[in-house]
């Protein structure tokens, strides 16, 4: 639960720049590598959706950018891949997948993800619940 909370306030810190970056998109050599290294590129993806601080928007890649950061067990990367799928944000709008992503993030701890489920299940159709909630449905895809 430290490591999680820790994760997201870096996460947060980064995303606002309140963390100082060489400007080649790099942190500087003094910042723990292994602690921030998947708040940097959350930080980088967030910028590739965006379009800020001198990146071109591009909506596909940061989706990648966030699913590999969400294949790792990133929670906020995972929040994020949901928040994509729900408003098909580079990738084809799916509220199956939002809600498989949304799961996965809930189940790493990250509490926003518990309000988009509740959401998410009183928009959609008992099928589309019970296809969500299949376990055997692979997270993999091809957007």
């Amino acid at each position: 639960m430290k490591s999680m909370l820790m994760a997201l306030v870096a996460s947060v810190v980064l995303t606002t720049n309140c963390l100082a970056e060489t400007g080649t998109g790099q942190l500087k050599q003094d910042t723990p590598q292994d602690f921030l290294q998947p708040a940097a590129l959350y930080h980088e993806a967030t910028c590739n959706l965006l379009g800020t601080k001198g990146y071109e928007k591009s909506e596909p890649k940061a989706f990648q950018m966030f699913l590999e950061l969400a294949e790792k067990d990133y929670a906020p990367a995972q929040h994020m891949l949901g928040s994509l799928f729900e408003r098909g944000r580079g990738v084809e709008s799916s509220k199956i997948m939002a809600y498989k992503w949304y799961a996965r993030a809930a189940q790493n701890g990250f509490k926003p993800s518990w309000d988009k489920l509740v959401v998410l299940e009183n928009q959609m159709s008992a099928a589309e619940l019970a296809n969500a909630k299949d376990s055997n449905l692979a997270m993999s895809f091809a957007p």
